[in-house]
């Protein structure tokens, strides 16, 4: 029997016991191992090793009790007992009978009995489609097979490529079936060097209006030199003559496409349509948001909350709401050109300087609130309101007409009862003028048309009326002192006008004063003009005026101290236009922008009232072009 110290191990068992007192020392006649163990030395034993299988029984002569499986087949585990635990491993196959890795392009996912069909190839990642061994068995106690291409894992495309799905492949073998592809066309693949795994990942689309090209590219923006496929969004750029207003090109068949701004984005911003020209030609969709978008204004932003600058020369409406505006369209909706920055002509009467800093509003126009016309004249009856030319100050003369059907002995025009005449004021009728038609004609003219000058009711200051009196004159004007007086009589003299020497009464000399060297002077046949230059000093001449004519002194207190500097301090007076520099409509006179060179007159309604002398040139006259 066996000693104690000799008692089995775990892998085998006895076969028989001998006789009382006797032993033996072959262990074939006394153990048989258990199946999956083998001998190592002595009565020891250990799992059957993975690549061989281990049936168990009794061993025979020298053997451990292990056999080799062979041609590379491996068991899956350590303490295999059976052939067809013989296996051809994952990432493997067989060939002519013997087990190699598989190739580049194809996987095994499965341990395979080396006589199945399965066993003779390994599965194809796809068309184009790489594969690597990467993947190794993790369970415990797992025969080590190393890194192997078991998994869809292990299949990879490359950088600048994507995946698609084999459609005739698929359809002809009925397993989903994937092919790689290059991105080259106005598309982009994977950024990865090798991106792992079998699944849809098409190339992406450059955006809207972008477009490849290898022409002058740099860095991430050229395709890979191994695939020749473009991997990065920074590939895709515009086009040239691409502009924010047109992200295909003036060139392009395609429809004309302006940038799109994603209202999603955040700080929030829309297309700027002052940016429509930007050229965003060779910039990504990316880098052309910022050339091609403006950020806009908070919700309940107002003109005056957000300080929104407005052009010199424009007002701004402060209350104006603004929220969701670019800060073009913010200027647009805030701003209003003045008065004085609108630049236009008045169509009827002249420019109202008072009204230089008025915003005009889109309720308004410039001739409404700009302009001094027959709107602002109220006409006594029986003159109805008429208009006036550009440039002509409207006055009650120039704005008030008489009515249709008016004529000279019929101011109303209705020929009814209390019928007037036209006044002719110091003058008188015009004969065989009654029903002279005066329709539409101011005061001034009908007096022209309807009256003429008469002396008989002239009071001389001097002499007597003329005898007989002057015939009538045509055409209205004031009656003079030459015109209806008769001239001295032929004994007056300087001192003694009625020439009779009592209560001598000299020529009347005004501001001046009788000349005593001319006191016996005869006045005879003189007009009392006349007789005041014989007569008559000169009077001490004035000081010669600060201001040239028509310009006058300037109110600024700048201007009340000595000495005066005329180029600033004279100033046009109120009403002067460029064209009518004294504001006196009837005397007008055009400012002259001759005398500073090739220039030429700005509109003519320009207002010059209150411009400073030295301010004048650069208000009515510019320098000509093209000249």
């Amino acid at each position: 029997m066996l000693l104690d110290q000799q008692r089995p191990a775990c892998g085998w068992r006895p076969t028989r016991t001998c006789q009382l007192g006797r032993v033996t020392s072959h262990k074939a006649l006394l153990v048989e191992l258990k199946p999956g163990q083998r001998w190592t030395y002595g009565l020891l034993t250990e799992q059957c090793p993975c690549h061989h299988i281990c049936r168990g029984g009794t061993a025979q002569g020298a053997s451990d009790g292990s056999t080799e499986c062979g041609n590379g087949l491996l068991t899956q585990a350590p303490g295999s007992r059976h052939q067809q635990q013989c296996l051809v491993p994952r990432g493997h196959y067989l060939l002519s009978g013997t087990v190699v890795p598989c190739p580049t392009g194809s996987y095994q996912p499965s341990w395979l009995n080396p006589n199945s069909a399965a066993a003779a190839a390994c599965l194809a990642c796809g068309t184009g489609v790489l594969s690597e061994p990467r993947t190794a068995d993790a369970a415990d106690g797992a025969c080590n097979t190393g890194l192997t291409a078991a998994s869809r894992s292990d299949c990879f495309i490359r950088r600048g490529q994507g995946m698609v799905i084999d459609s005739r492949s698929t359809r002809s073998s009925g397993v989903l079936a994937f092919r790689a592809v290059t991105c080259r066309s106005n598309n982009y693949g994977t950024q990865l060097e090798k991106k792992y795994g079998l699944a849809r990942s098409p190339c992406k689309d450059c955006p809207v209006g972008t477009v490849t090209s290898e022409s002058g590219c740099n860095g991430a923006e050229c395709p890979d030199p191994s695939t020749g496929g473009f991997y990065d969004a920074a590939a895709c750029k515009y086009p040239t003559d691409a502009k924010c207003s047109n992200i295909h090109g003036d060139t392009s068949s395609n429809p004309a496409m302006r940038y799109f701004c994603d209202p999603k984005r955040t700080p929030k911003a829309k297309y700027d349509t002052a940016k429509a020209g930007v050229s965003i030609a060779g910039q990504t969709r990316a880098a052309a948001y910022g050339l091609c978008c403006s950020e806009v204004y908070a919700q309940g932003a107002t003109c005056s909350s957000s300080d929104i600058q407005c052009p010199a020369g424009s007002g701004r409406l402060d209350a104006v709401g603004i929220g969701g505006l670019t800060p073009t369209e913010a200027e647009t909706d805030c701003c209003r050109p003045t008065c004085a920055s609108h630049g236009g002509m008045c169509s009827s009467g002249v420019y109202d300087a008072d009204a230089n800093s008025h915003i005009i509003l889109d309720s308004e126009t410039f001739q409404s609130v700009c302009c001094k016309d027959c709107t602002s004249i109220t006409c006594a009856s029986p003159t109805v309101s008429s208009t006036v030319g550009a440039g002509v100050t409207p006055t009650q003369d120039a704005c008030c007409v008489y009515p249709s059907g008016a004529a000279c002995g019929d101011v109303d025009g209705d020929g009814g009862a209390g019928t007037a005449a036209v006044s002719c004021g110091p003058g008188a009728p015009a004969p065989n003028t009654a029903t002279t038609s005066i329709a539409g004609k101011s005061t001034s003219d009908a007096q022209q048309t309807c009256c003429q000058t008469s002396c008989a009711d002239y009071r001389c200051t001097n002499g007597a009326p003329k005898n007989p009196l002057p015939a009538p004159s045509s055409g209205i004007v004031a009656p003079t002192e030459d015109l209806c007086c008769d001239v001295y009589p032929s004994t007056a003299t300087c001192s003694d006008v009625n020439g009779d020497e009592a209560g001598a009464v000299p020529v009347s000399c005004g501001a001046g004063a009788s000349d005593p060297d001319a006191a016996s002077e005869l006045i005879f046949e003189l007009s009392t003009s006349a007789a005041q230059q014989a007569c008559c000093q000169t009077a001490e001449p004035e000081a010669p005026a600060i201001c040239p004519t028509p310009t006058e002194l300037s109110v600024a207190s700048a201007c009340s101290a000595e000495p005066v500097d005329s180029s600033a301090c004279c100033v046009y007076p109120p009403g002067a236009t460029c064209s009518d520099t004294d504001g006196q409509d009837s005397t007008s006179a055009a400012f002259d922008c001759t005398t500073a060179g090739s220039l030429k007159q700005n509109p003519e309604s320009t207002a010059l009232a209150g411009v400073a002398v030295a301010d004048a040139f650069g208000t009515c006259c510019e320098a000509a072009t093209g000249e």
